[in-house]
């Protein structure tokens, strides 16, 4: 069964914990960790493998160079820590300004 283990947790839980606010999020993470691991519990007590996985889509807006992007690096390494998520892999999507005119 897949553990979580303490040495890359404690430390991304740091590097996210650097950042000011983002209560929020720091709670949604450790309740997905707190579910996950009463999910492997179960399954090691032979109980069945959960039907349908938690939704993990996360947004993160906010104006240009407060840390969004790192911020998103470092969930994506948490939750594939957790064995939430095989790969890093974040779709990034930048707004373009808008421009007003004639069409």
């Amino acid at each position: 069964s897949a553990r979580v283990s303490s040495g890359p947790w404690l430390s991304l839980s740091f590097e996210l914990g650097t950042f000011e606010g983002l209560d929020v999020l720091k709670n949604k993470l450790r309740n997905i960790k707190r579910a996950q691991l009463a999910h492997w519990g179960n399954v090691a007590q032979g109980h069945p493998p959960r039907k349908t996985e938690p939704c993990l889509h996360m947004v993160f807006a906010g104006n240009p160079g407060t840390g969004k992007t790192t911020v998103a690096h470092i969930v994506a390494k948490i939750l594939q820590q957790l064995h939430c998520i095989e790969k890093t892999l974040l779709c990034v999507r930048l707004r373009l300004p808008r421009h007003t005119g004639d069409r």
